[in-house]
């Protein structure tokens, strides 16, 4: 039967169970209607399954989405947070430097004292 559908034929489970109804009443064309009815039936709980299937799938999907979502949002967080601790970095070495210079010029200002100091006191005597 799929055969003879063609490539372009629909793939939905309420055309392949039309499908096999018509098939069902080309090969038993004295089916009664209360088998009629149960195939019917049955082509309505098929519908059914398949949709409440579709609808996991569909909350499933959607399941995955959040997660994803979460976890774009805890990245770009995380990228935020390097970001904004790689910039204090920054300025705390930016500080660190002028202490260091201020204290290589109190360094540089002590040994101009002391030698100062020798050179007055070495004039004293």
């Amino acid at each position: 039967m799929s055969e003879n559908l063609g490539p372009e034929a629909p793939k939905s489970a309420a055309f392949f169970l039309t499908e096999i109804t018509k098939f069902v009443q080309e090969i038993a064309p004295n089916i009664t209607s209360s088998q009629m009815d149960q195939l019917k039936e049955l082509k309505k709980g098929v519908i059914t399954a398949n949709c409440q299937a579709i609808r996991l799938v569909q909350e499933n999907c959607q399941q995955k989405i959040n997660v994803y979502e979460v976890i774009e949002k805890n990245s770009r967080s995380m990228v935020e947070t390097q970001q904004k601790i790689i910039r204090e970095f920054k300025v705390v070495m930016e500080q660190l430097r002028e202490e260091v210079m201020m204290l290589r010029k109190e360094q540089e200002i002590a040994e101009m004292l002391d030698d100062l100091e020798k050179e007055l006191a070495a004039r004293v005597i």
